[in-house]
């Protein structure tokens, strides 16, 4: 199904193939719009938020809280929660 816009002058043209009318396709063509989608969003989330996933990481690797970035290597008895903004955190990840 489409929507008819108008029909484009033929120019003396004789051409079997084309009526010289154009459309408008009228309903969205699944397969693109899936693939756009998926492609749209992840470039969205690589610009919105990876930077943070990042930042979270980096801050693990370092022995910071990924929350507040607070230094957990000098603790004596790991509660498994950060003493400076109480987020938890694996006792296993900090090195």
């Amino acid at each position: 199904m489409a929507v008819l816009l108008r029909r484009r002058p033929t120019l003396g043209q004789r051409n079997e193939d084309s009526s010289g009318w154009e459309f408008l396709p009228a309903h969205p063509i699944w397969p693109g719009f899936a693939i756009n989608t998926v492609f749209y969003a992840l470039v969205l989330w690589l610009l919105l938020a990876a930077p943070f996933a990042l930042r979270r990481r980096r801050r693990i690797k370092r022995g910071l809280c990924p929350k507040c970035a607070y230094d957990l290597r000098g603790r004596g008895g790991s509660s498994g929660a950060c003493a400076e903004c109480g987020a938890a955190f694996a006792g296993a990840t900090l090195r």
